[in-house]
Formats: structure tokens, sequence, C-alpha cells
């Protein structure tokens, strides 16, 4: 008799696929604060993933630098 394979239920999958993109630097960057000398017009500095929690300083993640597309 054939074996039967149980299917993932969609919370298992979403959770499998959100971990996927962050190993692939896919993440989804959430701003944590403006950091000690926050200005109107300052670049924030300080972000978090809000799906595995890596923090990062500086200009907005995954963006070139400026005056490069």
């Amino acid at each position: 008799m054939a074996r039967i394979l149980r299917f993932r239920s969609r919370d298992q999958l979403s959770g499998e696929r959100a971990h996927r993109q962050c190993q692939d630097g896919y993440h989804n960057w959430q701003l944590v604060d403006l950091g000690p000398h926050a200005a109107p017009g300052r670049t924030p500095s300080h972000w978090r993933c809000a799906r595995c929690g890596e923090e990062r300083d500086g200009a907005t993640p995954g963006t070139p630098p400026a005056g490069r597309t």
C-alpha cells in the first residue's frame, strides 16, 4: 500500500517561507529609533528585521549608496 504524505498547513509554510527569505537576505526592516541626535531630514539610524530580529545601523538597509542606482 502506498504511503500517505501529510500536507503542511499554511501557517507552517508561511513561517518557513519567511525564514528562508531572511536567509536569502530579504529582510523585513522596521525602524527602531532615530538615534540620539535625531533631527528633521536626517537618515534614521537603527533598524531591526521583524522576522528574524537582526539589527543594522545606518541608512536604510538594502538601498544603494547615494548617487548610485
